[in-house]
């Protein structure tokens, strides 16, 4: 696995693609649009319903959802077609020492500056923030929003632990910190592709809310 991981990130400058853009046609920003604003209209009952949707199956149509039932057959046919892409090209510079990776970079990445992998603990630290690993990934299809197969590692922490939908319905009962980081492989064109995505709910409000992805 370290192997793996120094040979997806190089040592040196390295020019990175920003996949933070999403390819939609107007039909589907309007779809996603309606179905957004019902469930925030509705987000108990949303919750509810969700308990309901056995784990791995889509979600039943139901009048509650802001479309109607063609609008909604329609919106999932289209979460297939959903594509990441880029918004422009960004440097980034990877350092190693001691089997510790870390990044330097500017302007929407310069988050990554704080990022680390520390390949002796196998684990990955943001900020105050200690990811330990938790699975390998493998995705044997191209229907994903990076639109191939691909291989890799996740690295995650959840607080608290044990968060549930009855959680999620009471907001301004609970602080909630989540951090992911993936680092994989695209099979379409070998590229190495890295996610990081952070957040912090206290009070009501989102403290931290941010996600970085990408592809070199």
């Amino acid at each position: 696995m370290q192997k793996d991981i120094n040979r997806l990130l190089p040592t040196g400058e390295v020019m990175v693609d920003i996949m933070d853009s999403i390819n939609q046609n107007l039909r589907q920003q309007e779809l996603m649009q309606k179905f957004q604003t019902a469930v925030q209209q509705n987000y108990d009952w949303f919750v509810d319903y969700m308990k309901t949707v056995p784990a791995g199956q889509p979600m039943p149509y139901h009048k509650n959802l802001g479309l109607t039932e063609s609008e909604y057959d329609e919106m999932q046919s289209h979460l297939n077609d959903i594509e990441l892409s880029s918004s422009g090209k960004e440097k980034i510079i990877i350092q190693k020492d001691n089997n510790v990776i870390e990044f330097k970079a500017n302007g929407k990445l310069q988050l990554l500056n704080y990022l680390k992998i520390d390949l002796n603990k196998n684990i990955v630290i943001f900020l105050n923030n200690q990811l330990p690993f938790t699975d390998t990934a493998n995705i044997t299809t191209e229907t994903n929003a990076l639109k191939s197969k691909w291989k890799g590692y996740n690295w995650r922490m959840e607080e608290p632990t044990d968060l549930d939908f009855e959680n999620i319905k009471n907001l301004q009962t609970v602080d909630i910190k989540q951090y992911k980081f993936t680092l994989g492989q695209l099979e379409k064109n070998n590229k190495t592709w890295l996610y990081l995505k952070g957040r912090e709910f206290n009070n009501g409000e989102y403290q931290v809310n941010f996600e970085i992805s990408v592809v070199f």
